[in-house]
């Protein structure tokens, strides 16, 4: 092989064996699901993201493409987070909420229901 390496190319998603995921579930391509992750019924978790451990994501709820979940956030029933957004540590989502592009969501955040932000939108670290 003349020093080169041999590389393993592969998009399907990577889930830890403590993961939860309920069979109606979609994970996509290349997405990262971390230890005792739940995912909910009907949920979908677009390529390339990914779940931080003991993070929730709740029932009916999306995450879009190269989001970050961090550790112990909780998406509630129906949140649907855009693509390329990051969402804080410890950070929860009441449920129907709704985060645009691009967004960030700081730690220990706190989100009521049927809350929507739109693209690029940042909200701090200890937001109620």
């Amino acid at each position: 092989m003349n020093g080169a390496s041999t590389v393993k190319c592969t998009t399907s998603p990577t889930i830890h064996p403590t993961a939860v995921i309920d069979p109606s579930a979609v994970v996509g391509a290349g997405a990262v699901i971390g230890a005792h992750v739940t995912v909910g019924k009907n949920a979908k978790i677009g390529a390339q993201s990914v779940v931080g451990p003991y993070a929730t994501i709740g029932e009916e709820s999306t995450v879009g493409t190269h989001c970050e979940i961090r550790e112990w956030a909780r998406l509630g029933f129906g949140v649907h987070v855009g693509s390329f957004c990051e969402i804080g540590e410890a950070a929860f989502f009441l449920g129907c909420a709704t985060i645009g592009d691009h967004a960030v969501i700081g730690r220990h955040a706190r989100i009521d229901f049927a809350v929507q932000f739109g693209a690029h939108a940042e909200i701090g670290d200890g937001a109620l």
